[in-house]
């Protein structure tokens, strides 16, 4: 129906008329008789039971219809209530289901009922506004619905007098969606100031004219400038010349675009610049920016986003130096150097490569191993570089044959790896090779043979050595003079040189056994030691063999020299580590437990068995099976310690109640780690446990006895307070008032228990000092005089010298000093200001202005609270904290708080 499509507003003006028009025809005297007309939709409504029409020519059905026709299809909720009990008389559909009940069980209820009990303190005043008629509309008040459910409404009212009796209609309207999007907006409005002002990239705007409009504070953490410095900068000021010649052109080829209508409007670039820092360096930005268009899609400015990416450059650039640098050496080698995919595909050759195949660069670059050598050499690259691939062991010396662009086969000798990505993944390899055709022509079979020796020895680690055994002569070293050097300290040239560096204790034990090897033609395998020139002590792995003429006799012997001290060092050092942690668990004080993931003792030494209340460990893990599920005496306790252990790996200073073997309880404190294996699944836990029954027993005494001396000296704080209030009767209770109000606004800001203690301590003494003020001046009921004023004024200072001697735990006396200091400096008697301000002497300094204007004084009546509360809101950030302020007006304005 079209009245449904109506306002609350024009809904509440139609029934303000249809009352102006009744009280019309009720003054209209025309008639002999009054006609008096009975609604059955009126009826239901107690107190209202007759409308009077004096004019009989008047159809007041035409009214009464129009009225029901709004009240029954109104999409908001509609009540009448009366305007003395404040009880609802009739509710319409709409305000039933609002609340959730019936119309029948609206009736009856009180205004206060409507509203969460909590709230209705700040809803009456509203209320008492709308029956005063002072008010007629309110917004997002809060509606209780007989679920417990809470939803939000705009609520509009109007006064009707029926039959000389005052009633009240009132509109609900739900916006409960249209507050939790606001909310969700001011959340996401929030998150993305988070953003902006914390995120490392820079995000900015800019004009046609390439003038800086926004800019987020990161900006100041890249480039030095602040985002004030920024917008005034002109862009040309901002980048190097070569930077700017870019932004330049593509700016003007992107213009161009738009002139010709081609451009993509969701369109993007992205650019690396050199922009100017602050100290005068330079800093590389990549840049993703965009388009910023108006509603007919026409270009107003540009948008983009900046990172730092002046370290990837820098390492780009060093990158880019290493591989010129590494080409040139690897072009300048005489052997080849060449770099495959895993197919066999070459990637990079060096010249000597180049030059050695005889293909041009462009098509060595595209061919496969197989293309330059026949099927049996392919076959032996296959499985070399196949066990590379597989084993990631490289190879080296590996013989083939390659055929030339002329037809010409070559033999070359490769060694080769394998070449992985920054993941680790193999994605080709790379080796040396070196052309021996023509040694091999000359001396083919020895070559193959003492070239393996010869490169097998240069590239181990270990001394390799060839000795006459007949004349005992040291033929032959590995290519090693310096790492024998450094273990012998000389290069010995004789098999007995070399036995008089081994240790006497082992030496007799090292002839024989070499001897024995020798004679029975077995290799050899033994430890010693030898002592070099600088009485230095190496441990040696020996081994040999010996070579045997066709008699039998031997005549060489070949062996080999490991340096084992380190490991030797490190076997000695795990033993000795080893005994010394046994030994150390064994006699540690607390306790040392392993136990495998599902709780199981498999260890735990004597200290843990005794705090437990066994006498040994074995009994402990005879009498405890599962750990976790026996002794902790909250298993809450258990469930938390095994999710921490879950979720971080490990759990430190974690205090329990535990119980003994005898049922005792005791306090612990358990440090416990998961021990991982390779692939990161559990294997066990391990951890100590210590006993802290004492050490809570003493802090419960402890705190006790804190408790105690806080109760004393809040009974002197008071006794001091009470001094003050003997001499100036008219400010009784000034002291504890203000004491109250500090303690709530610092509540309500959210400060430390400690503080709001302070702040509650501090408010009973801070006019201690007036003591030393004359009593004729505390009461003087007229305005005192300058030299008056000015003795009231020292009383910060002389309650700072009574208290600043006193051990609080609190600097109570800078609080008292610095009460009557003001923001911008006005305040006495030290005129500081703002942050030189202590906070709490800001919340007590709002505290007493408020209780002062508020309460009565000898020289003039109170103003009250509203006259307090606009004060300190006047002069917000001038003389008074901003967030103190707040806080305090809060406390009043929406929780309802009293000065009492």
């Amino acid at each position: 129906m079209k009245e449904e499509r109506k306002t609350k507003a024009q809904l509440i003006k139609e029934l303000g008329d249809l009352k102006r028009r009744i009280d019309e025809l009720e003054d209209r005297k025309n008639e002999d008789k009054p006609t008096v007309i009975h609604p059955a939709e009126y009826e239901s409504i107690p107190g209202i039971k007759t409308l009077t029409v004096k004019h009989a020519a008047i159809n007041p059905t035409e009214y009464e219809s129009r009225f029901r026709n709004i009240f029954e299809n109104s999409k908001d909720g509609i009540i009448f209530f009366d305007g003395n009990t404040h009880k609802i008389i009739h509710g319409n559909s709409a305000m039933a289901q609002l609340i959730g009940c019936s119309e029948e069980d609206l009736a009856g209820r009180s205004i206060p009922s409507l509203h969460p009990s909590d709230e209705w303190p700040g809803i009456e005043k509203e209320f008492r506004k709308h029956v005063s008629g002072e008010l007629q509309f309110s917004t997002g008040i809060p509606v209780l619905r007989d679920d417990g459910s809470v939803i939000f409404a705009d609520v509009s009212s109007s006064m009707i007098t029926l039959d000389e009796k005052t009633y009240f209609s009132a509109f609900f309207r739900d916006i409960t969606d249209r507050k939790r999007a606001e909310e969700e907006l001011r959340e996401s409005e929030k998150r993305y100031r988070f953003l902006t002002e914390n995120m490392n990239d820079i995000l900015w705007i800019m004009d046609m004219d390439l003038q800086t409009v926004y800019v987020t504070p990161s900006m100041e953490t890249v480039l030095g400038f602040s985002p004030e410095e920024r917008t005034q900068q002109n862009f040309r000021e901002q980048l190097t010349p070569d930077s700017l010649s870019i932004i330049t052109e593509t700016l003007l080829k992107e213009l161009a675009l738009e002139k010709q209508g081609n451009a993509d409007s969701r369109r993007h670039v992205i650019l690396a610049l050199e922009f100017y820092h602050k100290n005068g360096s330079t800093r590389w930005l990549e840049s993703i920016i965009s388009g910023i268009r108006d509603d007919q899609g026409a270009l107003t400015g540009l948008y983009g986003a900046s990172r730092d990416i002046t370290g990837r450059k820098q390492a780009e650039e060093a990158i880019r130096k290493s591989e010129e640098k590494y080409r040139t050496i690897l072009n300048t080698l005489e052997d080849s150097y060449f770099e495959t995919d895993l197919a066999g595909k070459i990637t990079f050759a060096n010249d000597a490569m180049i030059r050695g195949h005889g293909y041009p660069p462009e098509e060595l670059a595209v061919i496969n191993y197989r293309r330059y050598t026949d099927a049996e050499n392919a076959e032996i690259i296959f499985r070399e570089f196949n066990r590379i691939y597989r084993t990631g062991e490289s190879f080296r010396g590996l013989q083939y044959e390659v055929i030339t662009n002329k037809g010409e086969r070559r033999t070359v000798e490769t060694s080769a790896s394998l070449i992985r990505d920054t993941a680790g993944i193999p994605i080709g390899f790379r080796g040396i090779s070196r052309d021996i055709t023509d040694l091999r022509k000359t001396q083919k079979a020895l070559q193959e043979s003492e070239e393996r020796f010869r490169h097998a020895a240069e590239s181990s680690n270990d001394i390799i050595y060839e000795c006459d055994i007949k004349t005992g002569h040291i033929d032959w070293f590995s290519n090693a003079p310096q790492r024998i050097m450094h273990l012998l300290g000389e290069i010995p040239d004789t098999v007995e040189t070399f036995q008089k560096l081994i240790h006497p204790d082992d030496y007799e034990r090292i002839r024989q056994e070499t001897r024995q090897r020798i004679r029975d033609r077995l290799r050899y395998l033994a430890e010693y030691r030898v002592v070099n020139k600088a009485g230095e002590i190496f441990h040696f792995q020996g081994s040999g063999t010996g070579l045997y003429d066709h008699n039998g006799r031997a005549y060489k012997w070949i062996g080999t020299i490991s340096d084992i001290t380190e490991r030797k060092n490190a076997e000695e050092s795990l033993r000795q580590a080893e005994e010394k942690y046994r030994s150390i668990v064994e006699n540690a004080v607390e306790g040392f437990f392993q136990t495998d993931p599902y709780g199981k003792i498999t260890m735990v030494n004597s200290a843990g068995a005794k705090i437990l209340g066994y006498d040994s460990p074995k009994e402990l893990m005879a009498g405890v099976f599962v750990f976790a599920d026996h002794i902790y005496v909250n298993p809450a306790e258990r469930n938390y310690l095994f999710a921490k252990l879950y979720h971080e790996g490990q759990a430190k200073d974690f205090e329990m109640q535990f119980y003994t073997k005898t049922g005792a309880i005791k306090w612990g404190s358990l440090n416990v780690h998961c021990v991982l294996d390779d692939q990161g699944e559990e294997l066990y836990y391990e951890g100590t446990i210590e006993d802290i029954t004492s050490r809570k027993k003493a802090e419960r005494a402890l705190h006790e006895s804190l408790e105690k001396l806080r109760k004393s000296m809040g009974g002197i704080v008071q006794a001091m307070s009470m001094t003050i209030e003997t001499r100036d009767p008219y400010t009784a209770g000034h002291q504890r008032r203000v004491a109250d109000l500090a303690r709530s606004i610092a509540h309500e800001m959210g400060l430390s228990p400690d503080q709001v203690d302070s702040l509650r301590m501090a408010g009973h003494v801070h006019d201690l000092g007036k003591i030393s003020v004359p009593a004729e001046i505390l009461s003087k009921t007229s305005k005192l005089s300058a030299i008056e004023y000015k003795l009231v004024q020292v009383h910060p200072q002389i309650g700072y010298d009574i208290l600043k001697d006193i051990d609080f735990p609190w600097p109570l006396a800078e609080m008292v000093l610095q009460h009557h200091e003001r923001m911008d400096g006005s305040g006495y008697p030290q005129g500081l200001s703002a942050s030189d301000i202590l906070p709490e002497s800001r919340i007590l300094s709002v505290a007493d202005v408020v209780e002062a204007i508020s309460s009565h004084r000898p020289y003039r009546p109170a103003f009250g609270v509203d006259a307090a509360l606009e004060e300190i809101e006047k002069n917000k950030g001038k003389l008074y904290d901003p967030v103190v302020v707040d806080a305090c007006l809060k406390l009043f304005r929406e929780n309802g708080y009293k000065l009492v």
